[in-house]
């Protein structure tokens, strides 16, 4: 079947009318098909695509559908869903949750050598000396790292309109991946207690 490219420019609805009534007359010419029953062909295939867009729209407005935000403590990925919250708000859609992954814990204190000692031969851990220091400044780094990463997520108080405030949910940074049903039972434990 030919292919029909036309390059038009801004049209007022006279034109508009011609140019459909002249397509109809090619289309019909070409398919074999009478013009009136090609239109009402094309009318079946594509007439309901309004009503049905509308209702799409508004069933993603209702009260079946939430929108759930997720994102991990990364600047760039707080960015993202800032702006994709802003997109929902616009078009008057609700934000319901925010999940942020791999959040780092809150560290607290700080733990003497003599203390990570007592813990590493308590656990009959054998690390080569200077074992504690080497604890400490990983304890240390990663108490850093959750500080930083509660500084960078104060950015989704914007998230709140006022009225109503998104449910917010923490999964912790685990030691490794979640690549298993164990581990997604972890994460599923923390997301529906």
């Amino acid at each position: 079947m030919p292919v029909i490219t036309i390059d038009i420019g801004i049209l007022d609805k006279e034109k508009k009318a011609g140019l459909v009534r002249e397509l109809t007359a090619k289309a019909s010419e070409v398919t074999q098909i009478p013009a009136d029953k090609f239109i009402v062909l094309i009318n079946e295939m594509f007439g309901g695509f309004r009503a049905r867009a509308d209702e799409v729209r508004k069933a993603l407005r209702g009260d079946q559908v939430a929108y759930v935000l997720v994102t991990s403590p990364d600047p760039l990925s707080i960015r993202e869903i800032l702006y994709f919250g802003e997109r929902l708000r616009e078009q008057k859609m609700p934000r319901d949750a925010v999940v942020v992954n791999r959040l780092r814990p809150d560290r607290r204190g700080h733990p003497s050598p003599g203390a990570v000692r007592e813990e590493l031969d308590r656990r009959r851990i054998d690390l080569a000396p200077p074992a504690e220091e080497r604890v400490v400044r990983a304890f240390e780094e990663e108490a850093r790292l959750g500080e930083m990463d509660r500084k960078n997520l104060a950015a989704l108080a914007t998230l709140d309109d006022g009225a109503v405030r998104p449910l917010r949910v923490d999964v912790p940074a685990f030691a490794g991946d979640v690549h298993d049903l164990g581990g997604l039972a972890k994460v599923a434990a923390i997301l529906a207690p």
